[in-house]
């Protein structure tokens, strides 16, 4: 049977990265001494962390039996690394590396499988990378103020954004198109230049920051213009431990609000049992879950584990949203979920039709 097959359960694996990081980095410098021969402690150092971070996607994949999330951070490393002018060979080099490592110290399925995932990793990242399109659709007629919005926020420009934004909503244009057609493509076009190295870490954080002031302004804005409505059931929105990553869930609480829901909106790096009990005491029909990385499944696995496991929340339906089901679309099953939601308004939807 192919080892791709479909798994029904997502197994949480764990390896040991720092110690396979640093054999692997000894073999990669024997492999490709021409990789190092000008490099500083350094940059030594941020290769054996590089190693480290290949075996945390690695082990992603593993989890959940298929390679999709592990080759997509793979080609994404190949295009970071690339603008960072690295060498083509670093990225194929360092899995042929870890691949004869765990060859050695792995056994059994895990052994065949993680051998089967790199390589098809080695040959994903020996192919040209290709930096991602423009996050703008060109189609959309909001298009152009997106653009507006973001070029704004790269200047540094707070006031000029927000203005553009509010002129946008004084035409007509609504939160909700605001939100999904204007402020998110800035964002996943804000991730896409970081990725390529056209904008640094600081002028991410600065338009996440300003994005997230720029959503509950109009957020409130659009509260008030509202008529009272029934309140509908409840839902919390909240991510796992250590998943920091706060704005689209900001952006799926403000949706649920609007709707009419009692929305509990927790925010990130929530604890399991701190959420539990939150979801207890709020006897939440929907709890709305956010990943943004690979690397904070299994704590979103043992979140969605502990709120079937107890009693008070069994009853409550789980949406999640994130990049790694997009990327891996069978995922949101395995991990026990109701179902997967797209963006803020198919959450909204999904949670509707879970409970209607």
């Amino acid at each position: 049977m192919s080892r791709e097959r479909y798994s029904a359960v997502y197994s949480a694996v764990k390896l040991d990265r720092a110690g396979l990081a640093k054999e692997a980095f000894g073999r990669l410098r024997a492999h490709a001494p021409a990789l190092f021969t000008e490099s500083s402690a350094y940059q030594r150092a941020r290769a054996e962390e590089d190693l480290a971070d290949h075996l945390g996607a690695l082990e992603e994949s593993l989890s959940t039996g298929r390679p999709a999330l592990f080759l997509d951070y793979v080609r994404r490393a190949c295009i970071f690394f690339s603008f960072r002018h690295l060498p083509p060979q670093y990225v194929p080099e360092s899995l042929r590396a870890l691949r004869e490592v765990l060859d050695e110290h792995l056994a059994g399925d895990i052994h065949d499988t993680a051998d089967l995932f790199l390589k098809k990793g080695i040959a994903a990242a020996r192919e040209t990378p290709v930096a991602p399109s423009s996050c703008f659709d060109e189609h959309d007629p909001l298009s152009g103020t997106a653009r507006a919005y973001l070029e704004a926020l790269i200047e540094g420009d707070r006031k000029k954004a927000g203005t553009i934004l509010s002129d946008a909503a004084a035409s007509g244009i609504t939160v909700d198109d605001l939100s999904l057609r204007v402020i998110l493509p800035a964002l996943r076009e804000t991730g896409r230049r970081w990725l390529v190295q056209e904008l640094s870490v600081a002028e991410e954080h600065f338009i996440s920051g300003t994005a997230a002031t720029d959503l509950s302004r109009l957020h409130e804005r659009a509260l008030a213009e509202l008529p009272p409505v029934p309140r509908k059931k409840s839902v919390i929105v909240a991510a796992a431990e250590q998943d920091l990553h706060a704005i689209g869930m900001q952006m799926v609480a403000g949706f649920f609000e609007r709707d009419g829901w009692d929305t509990y909106y927790i925010g990130p790096n929530t604890p399991a049992q701190s959420l539990i009990r939150a979801a207890r005491d709020r006897n939440a029909d929907v709890i709305a879950l956010s990943c943004s990385m690979p690397a904070y499944l299994s704590a979103l696995w043992y979140l969605i584990r502990s709120l079937r496991a107890d009693p008070a929340t069994a009853h409550a339906k789980i949406v999640v949203g994130g990049s790694p089901f997009a990327t891996d679309p069978p995922l949101w099953r395995q991990i026990g979920a109701d179902a997967y939601a797209k963006d803020a308004a198919d959450t909204v939807a999904a949670a509707n039709r879970l409970t209607g």
